[in-house]
């Protein structure tokens, strides 16, 4: 069954609140000592450019989240890619 835009809004919103509250607390950090480090999916590549951890206890199981992307339309412009990346962490909150 699909979800409703409400209840997916209701959830974007308990995300918001959830992550505001750990940061408020400052429980996130970002891991920097595998940024760089390449990982493979399917045979393909991808590198670590940001990794998020939490403090203390969670309230379950602990989740990982990992996005590949490829950026075939930005190439290999630096600009394009930190740009890219920043806007990914305005996203985190979502995830």
């Amino acid at each position: 069954m699909a979800a409703s835009w409400g209840s997916i809004a209701k959830l974007a919103g308990l995300s918001v609140i959830r992550f505001s509250r750990l940061v408020m607390v400052r429980s996130l950090h970002r891991r920097r000592d595998r940024v760089g480090e390449l990982y493979w999916v399917d045979r393909e590549p991808y590198e670590v450019f940001r990794e998020t951890v939490c403090d203390g206890k969670t309230s379950g199981n602990s989740n990982v989240l990992v996005a590949g992307f490829r950026l075939q339309l930005l190439r290999s412009h630096p600009l394009l890619h930190w740009m890219f990346q920043r806007l990914c962490i305005l996203t985190t909150p979502f995830w």
